[in-house]
């Protein structure tokens, strides 16, 4: 605890005397006890035998600063817990005011910005400013003499809004680990069929196999190709090639790049076509297949006092938490996909009940707010030029 004194010709720490600091802290911590209501029996102010005490020996509220000078001390401000260190300035008359940056600085990480806002349009002089103005907008400050600290309490709408999420979270995605395996790499995968016909077609007996190859590899570390081609004994064209491309990924930013055979990305209710030119496409999921991209699902509920809130999902309660006073934002609400009637049951300490009802609808297409994905490929089919592309933009919540 720092004390300094103000006024008195002592205008800096250096002149002010050991004796001076330590006889004004003990002055505001003895002002503090309360004077004991007896009276001693051989004391002139006691009141005689049997008599009703007097008005006139009624003690009177004891006085914080008793020394005759501005005393400014360094106290913790507390809100259930600590939040800071501010100076305080206890005037003649024991007015209280508080160091408008001390103050500033230790509640911004617990309210919100408009907090703040209001705090800074409040006139200061030298610094300070009373306690009676920050309790004219709503602030329960109170200054604790006998233990020298500041008791604050924020409203529930002046808290800082908190962020509560329920579904999967998102792992630190953190640089891409370098590729250590070798310069070529390839693997060769094959699935065969062999067919005995016994009868029902012109020829019978044992029938030649049928053989699908995938030969897949990577080259410099860099470039990947792929290959996919099928053997068939019984056909007039025994040999069959369904996809050749080269691709270069760009995991940092989701990209990949591919030249050869093509086959577009495409939604519900699209058609799709094999096609060979070149595609440039972004997809998420692809490179981070740990991470949900799609919209979530998220309420926001004010609490005014601790309160047990529980998220019942169509008829099923999901989860139960317990929550201080404040304002917060339920993300990632555990959905099913469709339509979803969801509430949310609040119970206080003292058994009022309450409910939040609002629905949902959950579809795994709908990419969250300020998420691209998309699919775009040039290319031609057999012998007419074509383009075909598939662009998914962001769909707001």
């Amino acid at each position: 605890m720092r004390i300094e004194l103000a006024g008195g010709g002592l205008t800096g720490p250096r002149r002010r005397s050991r004796a001076h600091l330590f006889a004004a802290a003990a002055g505001i911590l003895i002002a503090s006890v309360p004077a004991s209501p007896a009276f001693a029996e051989d004391s002139p102010q006691a009141p005689a035998s049997g008599a009703p005490p007097s008005a006139a020996v009624t003690a009177s509220a004891p006085r914080i600063n008793q020394t005759g000078e501005p005393v400014v001390l360094v106290v913790p401000l507390r809100e259930k817990v600590p939040l800071g260190q501010v100076t305080v300035r206890i005037g003649t008359d024991d007015s209280i005011s508080i160091l408008k940056s001390d103050f500033g600085a230790a509640i911004a990480r617990a309210v919100s910005p408009q907090v703040i806002t209001g705090l800074n349009a409040i006139p200061s002089t030298d610094g300070f400013i009373p306690i009676e103005a920050l309790q004219q907008r709503g602030m329960q400050l109170t200054f604790d003499p006998s233990a020298l600290e500041l008791a604050v309490k924020f409203g529930a709408s002046d808290k800082q809004e908190q962020t509560i999420g329920f579904g999967v979270g998102e792992p630190d995605e953190g640089p891409v680990p370098l590729d250590s395996s070798d310069l070529f790499a390839a693997y060769l995968s094959y699935q065969a069929s062999l067919d005995w016909v016994h009868s029902g077609q012109r020829e019978t007996g044992l029938r030649k196999p049928r053989i699908d190859f995938d030969v897949n590899g990577r080259l410099f570390r860099t470039i990947s190709f792929e290959n996919q081609l099928t053997y068939d004994g019984n056909s007039d064209r025994p040999f069959t090639r369904f996809a050749s491309r080269a691709i270069y990924d760009s995991p940092n930013s989701s990209l990949r790049l591919s030249a050869g055979d093509q086959t577009p990305v495409v939604l519900p209710l699209q058609s799709q076509i094999d096609v060979g030119g070149l595609g440039v496409s972004k997809l998420l999921t692809a490179f981070h297949p740990d991470r949900v991209y799609s919209a979530s699902a998220g309420q926001r509920i004010t609490l005014n006092e601790p309160s047990t809130v529980t998220i019942v999902v169509n008829g099923v309660p999901a989860r139960t938490i317990r929550l201080d006073s404040g304002t917060y934002s339920l993300q990632d609400l555990p959905l099913t996909g469709g339509a979803n009637n969801v509430e949310l049951i609040i119970e206080d300490a003292a058994g009022a009940r309450r409910i939040v009802s609002f629905d949902f609808f959950q579809d795994i297409t709908l990419l969250a707010p300020d998420t691209d994905e998309y699919d775009f490929t040039s290319a031609c089919a057999a012998t007419t030029t074509s383009t075909a592309g598939i662009i998914s933009r962001t769909i707001p919540s």
